[in-house]
């Protein structure tokens, strides 16, 4: 039975069935020519920042309290009062479960609650404070017309996932409900 030679160099080992998880997980989201995207069309509030990277809030906002000045938002500006940029972009969303943990891991074998996780191409550079709002869609998945509101929540921490190489593959989110 012949052994594998492993004095070949390292660049020999790589092959072409290597997975580029990047573009692999981008073609998930936003689909391809042979799939359908499977991601989740949302309004990213990408929030604008100086560059010292604080949030810049809005003129249409009461200084002391930071409330809005109408009942409705002005205009590029987040419900917390925060000039923002919106853009349409995919994401996949994994909302909370309840995960029952077993005696020997939790004193009291009770459930605990998780948090809920965006998914976010390497195209789609996100920031904690960002907000994402969820739109209608119909059954192909496009936002209804006129747009209506299906909930908003806001990034509270994000996790950058990177390759051996340090490159960005693909984000994920923590996100709570706005208040």
């Amino acid at each position: 039975m012949p052994y594998p030679d492993y004095t070949a160099s390292a660049s020999s080992f790589t092959t072409v069935t290597d997975v580029d998880l990047r573009t692999t997980f981008h073609e998930m989201l936003y689909g391809n020519d042979l799939e359908r995207p499977r991601g989740t069309i949302v309004v990213l509030q990408k929030i604008v920042r100086d560059t010292d990277g604080m949030p810049i809030k809005s003129p249409y906002t009461y200084k002391v309290t930071g409330e809005g000045k109408h009942e409705d938002r002005g205009p590029n500006t987040t419900r917390t009062g925060y000039l923002c940029d919106e853009s349409l972009i995919r994401t996949q969303f994994r909302p909370a479960s309840r995960m029952i943990m077993d005696e020997k891991t939790s004193e009291f074998g009770k459930q605990v609650p998780t948090r809920d996780v965006c998914f976010f191409s390497y195209k789609d550079p996100i920031k904690e404070q960002d907000v994402i709002i969820f739109v209608n869609t119909d059954d192909d998945g496009n936002p209804t017309s006129p747009v209506t509101v299906e909930s908003e929540v806001t990034i509270t921490k994000v996790y950058p996932k990177r390759a051996d190489n340090g490159r960005i593959e693909y984000y994920a989110a923590l996100v709570e409900d706005q208040k």
